[in-house]
């Protein structure tokens, strides 16, 4: 029997945000990340052959993307994977919110009959994971492919109160551009 590989994700996504909480991992890129969830995956399953990292070049014209992930005999779940070092700088936020939404739409567009995960993990330069994610910046996400499974850490959304002014305008650009 193949296993579930959604649980399994979820799972492994769950044991990566358990380790943080307990202070036992500072994720500082994407790749400790994967190999986290890779080693996570691994465990549960059992064996490696049909986790696919890193998968390569993809179509004839060799567009260059590679989701982080492939679990699956026929290509299952596709797991994308962000780290977001975040600042102060609005526009630093701005082109890694673009960044994310190209992500989820290549996603979509390569693989629409997979399940889609898009795993998205901030940390801030003081070392400490405060989101800049609010339920606008999530719409946004959400809204480029209803189908892609969004995770994130932290899962405390900022509240609108904790913003900055800076954060506040960049929101309402957003919000606009959104018609929410």
């Amino acid at each position: 029997m193949l296993p579930n590989y959604e649980a399994c994700i979820k799972s492994a996504w769950e044991e990566l945000l358990a380790w943080t909480k307990a202070d036992k991992i500072h994720p500082t890129c994407e790749e400790e990340i994967q190999c986290f969830l890779y080693h996570s995956l691994v465990s549960q399953i059992g064996d490696a052959k049909y986790i696919k990292p890193k998968v390569g070049f993809k179509g004839a014209a060799r567009k260059q993307y590679f989701p982080d992930f492939i679990l699956g005999q026929g290509n299952d779940v596709v797991v994308e994977i962000k780290f977001s070092y975040l600042s102060a700088n609005s526009l630093a936020k701005q082109a890694g919110i673009s960044a994310c939404l190209r992500d989820i739409e290549k996603m979509q567009t390569d693989f629409p009959k997979s399940k889609r995960y898009f795993l998205l993990f901030e940390t801030s330069e003081a070392g400490n994971s405060l989101s800049n994610l609010d339920e606008v910046y999530l719409a946004a996400l959400q809204k480029a492919d209803p189908d892609c499974n969004i995770l994130h850490y932290p899962q405390k959304l900022l509240a609108w109160a904790e913003m900055n002014a800076h954060q506040k305008r960049y929101r309402n650009e957003w919000k606009a551009k959104l018609n929410c």
